[in-house]
């Protein structure tokens, strides 16, 4: 690679970026070229733009903020193989590297980031999960009246976070993944606790279907307690295989079992709706505990939470 074709390739970059001034590049290693931003002529050290083969194909690649700053003290992310990237929710950005990504959540440069030295997280794997979604039933009518304020809907979400980290907290269930879907939860436990992941298995869950219902019990009683009488909460579960995906700098799942667990959650008030799949795991493990659920049309089982926990000697 020859200065001509990599000051071509910074010149492309620094437009798409809107740098008003930036060096020429100079080469940094065989088959590396650098260029900094400038500030009225002086350089920026963390803003840079290098340009270097990739499969024998020159690109160019942007390393900015507080990414720019870890990485160059960071070999062991090895290359460089995106741009920034926007995380999609709020400020921050993430890159990818050959070794692993960086995040950087900080609207500073002085915020320090995040790094995950490990290519795993960024490979899509299938993994036997238990889905759960739990939702605020009646929050769209509830929250679009007129005379409610922002303040009392940010109050009632609130609410509803707090007890479901309380009661994940409480059961041990450290490694779950936990995702916001507006007015409501995505929870997924892996059976194998992320295995490959550095991280153990999860006892209170591996494996056991009861503990996933009584937790998802836990929830729906708590939040029952808390909520305004014209607000319900619904919770929908269900297991199977899904898929693990890298996207905006973080892990979601996809999968039939996902959209089905979502749907389930729709049919339930103040109470938990299980799949047929799940069910029949739960017969297997907790047959006294399965036959306290009553079935809902052939569309699943459902569980009332003093039914349930009242089985684990919760005091209701």
């Amino acid at each position: 690679m020859e200065f001509e074709e990599a000051r071509q390739l910074v010149e492309e970059k620094a437009k798409q970026l809107g740098w008003k001034e930036f060096t020429h590049p100079y080469r940094s290693s065989s088959l590396t070229w650098i260029s900094l931003r400038l500030n009225n002529g002086n350089a920026i050290k963390h803003e840079w733009i290098t340009v270097r083969e990739v499969n024998g194909t020159p690109k160019a690649f942007a390393i900015q903020g507080a990414i720019g700053k870890v990485c160059e003290n960071s070999p062991v992310l090895g290359d460089v193989e995106s741009d920034e990237r926007w995380l999609g929710s709020g400020p921050g950005r993430y890159q990818l590297f050959q070794g692993g990504y960086i995040i950087w959540d900080g609207l500073s440069n002085l915020a320090y980031p995040r790094i995950q030295a490990n290519v795993q997280y960024r490979k899509g794997r299938n993994c036997d999960s238990y889905i759960a979604f739990i939702d605020l039933r009646g929050f769209t009518q509830w929250s679009g009246s007129e005379s409610r304020n922002p303040h009392e809907i940010q109050e009632e979400l609130e609410k509803l976070e707090h007890v479901c980290q309380r009661e994940l907290s409480e059961k041990r269930n450290a490694h779950v993944f936990l995702k916001g879907t507006g007015d409501g939860l995505m929870i997924i436990w892996e059976l194998e606790g992320y295995k490959g992941h550095k991280f153990g298995p999860v006892p209170s869950v591996q494996k056991n279907a009861d503990a996933v219902l009584e937790v998802c019990a836990s929830i729906v009683k708590g939040a029952r307690q808390v909520l305004p009488s014209d607000l319900a909460i619904g919770c929908g579960v269900t297991y199977g295989i899904i898929t693990q995906v890298f996207i905006l700098g973080q892990w979601d799942y996809i999968g039939k079992e996902v959209n089905e667990a979502s749907k389930l959650q729709q049919l339930a008030w103040d109470e938990v709706v299980v799949s047929p799949k799940f069910h029949e795991k739960l017969k297997i493990e907790n047959l006294a505990l399965a036959n306290t659920g009553s079935p809902l049309a052939g569309r699943g089982i459902r569980y009332s939470p003093k039914d349930v926990l009242s089985i684990f000697g919760s005091i209701i």
